[in-house]
């Protein structure tokens, strides 16, 4: 209940125009007494004097209307367009950190002006990230005139950029980009040998299009950075030859949960393949862990589902990965724990080998290290509990400028898909034949070209827009307005590109959108559907469901299904009873309630392993940025030498002597010297006399190095400890990954306990190495010079 209140006052209900009306007139107020009074007079001149204003410690909040007043006189000069009240009511929204959800059409593009230019007052960064590249740069070149109208530079990333190009664009006040260029080179600035190679300025505001898209459907798959592939292995292969030997009883797998395992007949067979005596032995985990992933790419991962075959520049096929929320192509993403070297296997192209994981990040935890968040969406009220949740956001529902003239007709429901594609082609034939423009939504490419197929047999000429021609979404959809036109769309669906009618269009209703399946998730549906009845446009919408479905295959009610199928209802028509369309939105809440669950969990796995990131980052950066490294090495050696006497010297109030043998046993393998280590009156010698003797010791010979020569004592001590740094985090990521398999599927929240504690002493382990290594490396040098 207090969840809800919070909610209630904090969340959607509490946006309305009439709430804001004072704010909103007032800045419409100085927005025509500026351009009236002063039509000819250099905005930017204004804005450096807002710029002094916060200098001088004003409140970024009391310059707000003035502010956004500008930013309006500014769109009127260059676009010679008035920007709506609901566009500064969700600019608003976003100032205060929320999500302003905003229909498509309304003018998000412009809105996130507002907010960008009031932040970037500040000289802080400011980041707007979108789903794709093509959005980024569309709405850099577009807002560019307006943001260099008030004095403010914009950049924009591009993918293949190099260093010194990222540097620039990342100098601008404004920074457009997708959502994972600024992630990754968050990653890369943390791998960089030298603080010039930095990109990045800071954290500071993120400003998010199509902000549940990335914060909810991007969030199940982290940011990864790995090093480049090698040569696979041709076992691979042949694992997957006798793989596909396997019968049925040899295997099972759950298609929902997507796990597959073999079973004891299976293990028996697969003994029988390999000639292997004892499967489950030790000795041969490496083989059953390729045998478990080689099931994994036969019987759960589905080409042009799950993945697509493409030809790279190298004139080579490979496997790219196909994102299940956007439908978009996945370039440069791999499969980790040797799953996509499995499925290079199984489509018999050239198997590369594993890759070693050099950075990585979850979204979430990479968003929460700005200093402010807000954003933009079409449909984010269906997740506004979990962006509160997760980050700590609200959403603001900003009405429509005109009302939503489009008509979203009941769902129909069907036994089987073969009559569900007999209805859809039915839809689309009648459509056409008036001219009416069809927009249709398939889950997946297969469904997308099986529906091309059946529309190519009737001479109905149409376009496909999925991964495989991603390259023309934007001309693609912009065609899918016009009158005849047929279009044929994955998830991806264009989003961020409006959808115009053409001439004639809106007398024959104008567009109508066609979902040949609900999704797992009512907000892709929605946002289907948001493709059609763009600022008040009249439009339809229809969904033609099967009981063939996925999502009615692995959520529907058994119960239900068991009634149908022992009813006499007719398989040719519609299921009309409203108990049966009623059940789909519940096998949807279902699966929306499992893939926050998963999210949930991800996150909660990751914790412990972000603090330890955010540590690793925060020493490695020490190294990088130093100018003097003598200080550091000191410290390393204060650290070793306290745990190793510690180690040593008895526990509590024992009588017995410390173990001398083992103590200089350990630090000599540490630090070798054939002087050792020279302690006066051992037996008299209290823990803490013994630790300052040992490390006067070792300042000393240290001293004698730098004294020679502290300039190139500086550079090998600063390489040395980049390559201790870099070698061990690497292991230490892989380790990471082994312990959370072993433990993430495990049902016992005990599981989830013992892994953080593990972590937690594999993280002091990486220190201890770290340090350890550095020293050794220095000494060897040291005493050998």
């Amino acid at each position: 209940m207090l969840k809800l209140l919070q909610q209630v006052i904090n969340g959607t209900r509490a946006w309305s125009m009439d709430k804001h009306r004072i704010s909103i007139e007032q800045i419409n107020k100085d927005c025509s007494r500026l351009l009236n009074r002063f039509p000819d007079v250099d905005l930017s001149l204004i804005t450096d004097n807002l710029r002094q204003k916060i200098k001088n410690d004003t409140p970024i909040h009391n310059v707000r209307m003035e502010a956004y007043s500008l930013v309006k006189a500014a769109c009127r000069r260059v676009f010679d367009l008035d920007v709506h009240n609901e566009q500064i009511l969700g600019a608003l929204a976003i100032y205060e950190g929320n999500i302003a959800e905003m229909k498509t059409g309304e003018g998000k593009t412009i809105t996130a002006i507002f907010p960008a230019f009031l932040q970037a007052l500040t000289g802080k960064k400011v980041h707007i990230a979108t789903v794709n590249e093509y959005l980024a740069f569309r709405d850099s070149e577009g807002m560019s005139k307006v943001f260099h109208m008030l004095g403010l530079s914009v950049g924009c990333l591009r993918n293949g950029m190099n260093n010194e190009e990222r540097q620039s664009q990342y100098a601008c006040d404004v920074t457009y980009g997708t959502h994972y260029e600024f992630g990754f080179d968050y990653l890369r600035d943390h791998l960089v040998n030298r603080k010039e190679d930095r990109v990045q300025c800071g954290l500071h505001f993120l400003l998010l299009d199509e902000a549940d898209s990335i914060l909810i459907d991007e969030a199940r798959t982290p940011l990864l950075i790995s090093s480049a592939p090698g040569k696979g292995s041709d076992y691979l292969v042949l694992i997957d030859q006798k793989i596909s030997l396997l019968a049925d009883g040899d295997f099972e797998f759950d298609a929902m949960e997507r796990h597959v395992s073999l079973t004891h007949q299976g293990i028996d067979r697969c003994e029988q393949l390999f000639g292997i005596r004892n499967l489950m032995n030790l000795e041969h985990s490496d083989t059953y862990h390729k045998i478990q992933q080689a099931l994994r790419a036969r019987f759960l991962m589905k080409r042009d589902i799950d993945y697509v075959i493409r030809i790279n520049e190298q004139g080579e096929q490979e496997v790219v990965i196909v994102d299940q929320s956007t439908g978009r192509l996945m370039f440069g993403r791999r499969y980790t724990e040797g799953l996509h070297q499995a499925i290079e296997a199984k489509e018999r192209v050239v198997v590369n080998g594993q890759s070693a994981t050099l950075a990585s990040i979850t979204l979430q935890h990479f968003v929460q290290l700005y200093e402010k968040v807000g954003g933009m969406s079409g449909t984010a009220v269906e997740v506004e509990s979990e962006l509160q949740e997760v980050y700590g956001i609200d959403v603001a529902v900003i009405p429509t400028h005109r009302p939503i003239a489009r008509s979203d007709q009941a769902d129909l429901l069907f036994f089987n898909e073969e009559t569900k594609y007999r209805w859809i082609m039915d839809d689309i034939k009648q459509r056409h034949a008036k001219g009416q423009p069809v927009l249709v939504g398939t889950p997946d490419i297969r469904a997308s070209e099986r529906l091309s197929q059946m529309l190519a047999s009737e001479n109905i000429s149409h376009h496909v827009l999925n991964a495989k021609n991603a390259e023309k979404e934007a001309a693609i959809i912009r065609e899918a307005g016009m009158e005849n036109a047929v279009t044929i769309a994955t998830n991806m669906a264009g989003r961020g590109v409006d959808i115009w009618l053409g001439p004639g269009v809106e007398e024959n209703g104008g567009l109508h959108v066609i979902g040949t399946c609900r999704h797992n998730s009512a907000r892709i549906d929605n946002q289907l559907k948001g493709r059609s009845g763009r600022q008040g446009s009249v439009g339809s919408s229809r969904f033609y469901i099967s009981l063939e479905d996925d999502l009615l295959v692995n959520y529907y009610s058994d119960d239900l299904l068991d009634e149908l199928e022992e009813s006499l209802l007719p398989i040719d028509r519609p299921i009309t009873q409203q108990k049966y369309i009623a059940a789909i939105r519940n096998a949807q809440r279902a699966a929306e309630l499992e893939g926050f669950a998963l999210r949930a969990s991800l996150i909660e796995w990751d914790k412990p392993v972000q603090q330890q990131r955010m540590i690793y980052y925060h020493m490695r950066n020490d190294v990088v940025d130093r100018d003097s490294y003598k200080e550091l090495l000191v410290s390393m050696i204060d650290k070793i030498t306290v745990n190793a006497v510690n180690r040593n010297y008895p526990s509590g109030f024992s009588e017995e002597p410390p173990n001398w043998f083992r103590l200089f046993a350990e630090l000599s393998a540490i630090f070798p010297s054939p002087k050792g280590f020279m302690l006066k009156q051992l037996d008299q010698l209290t823990r803490r006399q013994t630790i300052e003797q040992i490390s006067e010791q070792l300042y000393q010979r240290l001293d004698e190095w730098y004294e020679a020569s502290s300039i190139e004592m500086d550079e090998f001590v600063k390489h040395a400890s980049l390559r201790a740094f870099d070698r061990n985090w690497i292991q230490y990521l892989e380790a990471l990954n082994v312990s959370k398999e072993s433990s993430f599927y495990s049902v016992s929240g005990s599981q989830k306990v013992d892994y953080e504690r593990e972590t937690a002493q594999m993280f002091e382990g990486l220190l201890d190495t770290i340090h350890k290594e550095v020293l050794t490396s220095i000494w060897a040098r040291v005493d050998t010079s």
